[in-house]
């Protein structure tokens, strides 16, 4: 917990000095990742069907744009001052990672909802609910592999999406208390965003990232047996 603590003390740190940039970014972010729930929610005139893939086709930029932002969080993490030339940058080589991370996500997402959702309500038995027990954690493992899988694409050289998936992975499983630590506190940060919905819109996706570049920076460097100095390590 004291590491997962720090790593929010340096993404604070580091939002503050680099907040106008920042902010910026964040409100792009929002606006893209709030069209597919408003067409979904805003178009009730139109077929289901229709405002769901609709809803789906307004996901792809809301995923280039969180691998541009990530990619300047992750400059920032490094030490480096950010600005909307690098948000750019970030989108231009990132945009197709970005749709293959996010189009994994939907598919794991829609594969996680089905079966909790097969458990939980069509198949009744003695054994449903430690299937479904089996899935929540599915679940809850796959959402912190997603702390580390974008920032992993940008600390390895090749920047292998399935390569970066894997270490991911690996990572989750090597350091549960620190991963699970920092899953709770992305989870508060989230929610109090979003109940003061101000934050929500200037601050959460930003912030966020750079607590996931910074953390996937530091089990790297632990990783390594090296001390993480933020701002100072892999440029």
């Amino acid at each position: 917990m004291i590491d997962a603590l720090r790593m929010v003390r340096y993404s604070l740190r580091d939002f503050w000095d680099e907040f106008v940039p920042l902010v910026m970014m964040n409100l792009v972010w929002s606006v893209t990742a709030a069209l597919p729930f408003l067409v979904l929610l805003g178009l009730g005139g139109l077929d289901p069907l229709l405002r769901l893939g609709l809803s789906l086709l307004l996901m792809l930029p809301a995923f280039v744009v969180t691998g541009g932002l990530c990619f300047a969080a992750n400059q920032v993490a490094r030490g480096k001052t950010t600005n909307l030339g690098m948000f750019g940058e970030g989108l231009r080589r990132y945009w197709a990672k970005s749709l293959v991370v996010g189009s994994i996500n939907v598919v794991a997402l829609f594969l996680l909802a089905t079966n909790l959702q097969f458990y939980a309500f069509v198949l009744e038995g003695g054994w449903t609910n430690l299937a479904l027990s089996l899935w929540l954690v599915a679940g809850i493992y796959w959402g912190l592999v997603q702390i580390f899988w974008f920032p992993m694409i940008l600390e390895l050289e090749n920047e292998k999406v399935l390569l970066a998936l894997r270490n991911a992975i690996v990572m989750v499983i090597i350091s549960p208390g620190f991963s699970i630590s920092l899953g709770l506190l992305l989870l508060v940060l989230t929610v109090l965003c979003v109940l003061l919905t101000v934050p929500a819109v200037l601050v959460m996706a930003s912030l966020l990232l750079l607590v996931a570049n910074h953390a996937t920076r530091s089990r790297l460097a632990l990783a390594q047996k090296r001390p993480y100095r933020p701002g100072l390590d892999g440029d």
